[in-house]
């Protein structure tokens, strides 16, 4: 679905040119399998599972563009997305769309707007109910449900861990894990409160 005081469809190219303002910004609605806990092999460990349901993820900017043929969703100008229990803010992203008739989980998709993954860039900020997360680049797979933030340095605040910061932090929609990568010349550090 996409809304916005201007459209333009290009028949031929399979394509659209969307425009809005500050005020009234193009918005899109897209879709994304939701994923459950469930054991795996390992009795102390869960993988996520397709449920089959998809919850959407609005998204709002200044301009959209989309080619068909690339499945790939092009934002710019104070970029805005929000899902169930996140939300995503940078200059530009780039959303790639599921290809056409490949199924995911149980299910064939058939022209449905399912989100693959989203490359975020410029400023972002990525907000969940207990943390925080700021950088230059963030890439979201919808596959196991990952962001992985890159640039600026990147950096994560949670309120019971503090705040950390890394080459590469890694983290995960549904739960509290955080991958941070370092190196040589560019440590990971933690910052922490002690309550006294």
């Amino acid at each position: 679905m996409i809304e916005a005081p201007t459209i333009q469809f290009d028949r031929d190219h399979r394509s659209v040119v969307a425009e809005g303002t500050t005020d009234n910004p193009v918005r899109t609605v897209l879709a994304q399998a939701e994923k459950e806990s469930a054991p795996s092999q390992h009795k102390s460990a869960k993988t996520a599972q397709p449920l089959g349901r998809s919850s959407p993820i609005t998204i709002t900017a200044k301009r959209l563009s989309y080619v068909d043929s690339d499945r790939k969703v092009h934002y710019e100008g104070g970029v805005f997305a929000k899902g169930t229990d996140f939300t995503a803010s940078s200059k530009t992203a780039d959303a790639y769309l599921v290809p056409r008739n490949q199924p995911t989980g149980n299910q064939a998709v058939s022209g449905v707007g399912r989100l693959d993954r989203m490359v975020s860039q410029g400023n972002v900020v990525v907000q969940q109910t207990n943390r925080r997360a700021e950088g230059e680049t963030l890439v979201y797979t919808a596959a196991d449900d990952k962001f992985v933030l890159t640039g600026g340095p990147p950096s994560i605040f949670d309120a019971e861990r503090g705040k950390v910061t890394g080459v590469s932090l890694t983290f995960f929609r549904r739960d509290d894990r955080v991958l941070v990568e370092g190196e040589g010349s560019t440590p990971v550090v933690t910052t922490t409160r002690v309550a006294r």
